[in-house]
């Protein structure tokens, strides 16, 4: 479910790009530290570049980067939220026909 959720973020790319968001962000926040950072992955991403559109890409991966952790913790903390309620009802008749739908997911426009 919560994968379905964040579908319409995550059906814009392709799964390599989403498995190297991690070590995009490694080397985003290395290299705004000290531009003397090696970064092969942004490098290889970006092809040869200016230190102004480095920077600028930079700062887009990160700016992307919280906005799906914003949308990742929003599906999490629904989830856990479900999870507890069904948990905590003592008549699980009453769960039998529950069906939970995730509500819409902020920034997955």
């Amino acid at each position: 479910e919560a994968d379905s959720a964040l579908a319409p973020i995550t059906s814009q790319y392709a799964r390599s790009e989403i498995d190297s968001w991690p070590q995009q962000c490694v080397e985003v926040n290395a290299w705004l530290a000290d531009h003397q950072a090696d970064t092969p992955l942004i490098d290889a991403i970006m092809g040869p570049s200016s230190p102004a559109f480095k920077k600028a890409f930079c700062e887009a991966v990160l700016d992307k980067t919280n906005t799906y952790k914003r949308s990742v913790g929003a599906v999490i903390n629904w989830r856990r939220a479900v999870s507890a309620w069904a948990e905590a009802q003592q008549d699980r008749e009453a769960l039998l026909g529950f069906s939970p739908q995730f509500p819409e997911v902020p920034n997955a426009s």
